[in-house]
């Protein structure tokens, strides 16, 4: 191994800031599997879906009263 452990950390990091957005996308958009199948269908739905919640995030942020990311989604 020619890496150094910072890189080995960064890396680490990185990928699991990758499974969180996934997960993410599982748990609040409820999203199981994706409809098409090519490059181009798939990152369409990942960067809608991270557009989404980044303005969901704005919202809750700018929120008069402070709740679960959830209960923004998907009011009662």
């Amino acid at each position: 191994m020619k890496l150094s452990a910072g890189t080995i950390v960064w890396l680490y990091k990185a990928i699991w800031d990758i499974e969180v957005f996934f997960q993410n996308l599982k748990q609040n958009f409820h999203i199981k599997s994706f409809c098409g199948t090519s490059y181009y269908a798939v990152e369409i739905k990942i960067w809608t879906a991270f557009i989404t919640i980044l303005l969901f995030a704005v919202i809750k942020q700018q929120a008069e009263y402070k709740c679960h990311f959830s209960k923004i989604l998907f009011p009662c």
